[in-house]
């Protein structure tokens, strides 16, 4: 069973061992570009290849030479979904529609939202008319967060914030200005986490954002 296994792995190793695989690191102010490259064993050129606007202050796509492997152990690139049409809901970060680690398992354990990799002070915006159920920074781990309850006992919720612009019991429309990103709580990186909850249990939001069918 476990020759089968390996076996199954060496074959999608070698069928996609043309694919760009890695992940998203933040480059911290400060930090050398060089020692990035260093940790993930690439060097800077093949770095700059992938990122034609480096910066520091942004996250930045890190390749690995080792084909889709980083994928099967649950680093995810990130996606792009610029391309994409408007589902029910709106997107969160209109300026950026981009995805680093999407809903499901994560390192071990569950992930319950989608994670955007937006830089500190962005846009982020109510994705549906609804009402400010909670502004503050109770809740462990997800820093400044924000829920807003929809209609049917939808609830979306924006994690990591720097700045809310609503307040509890607010109205607020879809599209409406409601945060500016950040990377509060625990966070590995300024990035806005988001999820959507029908009554008290994660759903996918790529369902409800149009990302997949």
């Amino acid at each position: 069973m476990r020759a089968t296994f390996l076996s199954l792995i060496l074959l999608i190793l070698a069928s996609c061992s043309h694919m760009k695989s890695g992940q998203h690191v933040y480059w911290s102010p400060g930090q050398s570009l060089d020692k990035i490259a260093r940790d993930n064993g690439v060097t800077t050129e093949e770095i700059k290849e992938l990122n034609p606007k480096l910066a520091q202050g942004h996250w930045i796509f890190v390749p690995n030479k080792i084909g889709i492997l980083p994928f099967l152990k649950g680093t995810m690139a990130v996606e792009d979904y610029s391309g994409l049409g408007n589902g029910e809901f709106a997107w969160p970060v209109p300026s950026l529609r981009k995805v680093s680690s999407g809903f499901g398992h994560r390192w071990g354990r569950k992930h319950e939202g989608i994670d955007i990799p937006a830089a500190i002070g962005m846009t982020v915006v109510a994705v549906k008319d609804g009402r400010v159920k909670c502004a503050d920074d109770r809740i462990s781990g997800y820093g400044n967060m924000l829920v807003i309850e929809h209609a049917d006992k939808v609830f979306s919720v924006y994690a990591h914030l720097s700045k809310f612009l609503v307040k509890e019991g607010e109205t607020v429309r879809r599209g409406q200005m409601i945060a500016k990103s950040g990377n509060t709580g625990r966070s590995t990186g300024p990035h806005l986490h988001f999820e959507i909850r029908i009554r008290d249990k994660a759903r996918d939001p790529a369902r409800y954002l149009g990302l997949v069918k």
